[in-house]
């Protein structure tokens, strides 16, 4: 969820002109790759917890 947060206010500052497209370029694809481990820490664990015990 805070992940969302930090893009949408991210996306609105490049929308706004605060920053360059540059800057949203990089912050962009480090979010993404925030959001990949993420994603996969959380299959992970999701993973773990249904499994026979």
């Amino acid at each position: 969820m805070k992940l969302d947060t930090a893009k949408i206010l991210m996306q609105i500052a490049w929308e706004i002109k605060s920053i360059d497209n540059k800057k949203y370029a990089e912050i962009s694809e480090k979010l993404y790759e925030i959001g990949k481990m993420l994603g996969g820490w959380h299959n992970q664990i999701k993973n773990k917890t249904l499994l026979p015990k």
